[in-house]
């Protein structure tokens, strides 16, 4: 919670492995790939967060995983917004794209 997370060589938030995470309230930016990757089966919860100015995407989500994304700042990513794949799960609520 309320954290900054910045100039990652990679994405600057990973969740894999079956992992359950919360991010809340944090300022994501200026990462080579993803703002966040969720992978493995993972869960995340993210809430309140600025991802922007990412090299690739804000948020990916794939390997059956599942995202929850609420009340988050996702503009000014390079490429897109989103990367997902067939059969993963998020669920998007007043998000600004």
């Amino acid at each position: 919670r309320r954290c900054t997370i910045h100039d990652g060589r990679e994405a600057g938030v990973y969740v894999g492995s079956l992992a359950r995470s919360l991010i809340e309230s944090c300022n994501i930016y200026d990462n080579a790939d993803a703002g966040i990757s969720v992978y493995g089966e993972s869960v995340v919860a993210v809430r309140r967060c600025n991802i922007h100015r990412n090299g690739k995407v804000a948020v990916r989500v794939k390997e059956n995983s599942r995202a929850s994304v609420e009340d988050c700042d996702l503009r000014g990513n390079r490429i897109a917004t989103w990367e997902t794949e067939h059969g993963v799960v998020v669920e998007r609520k007043n998000n600004r794209e």
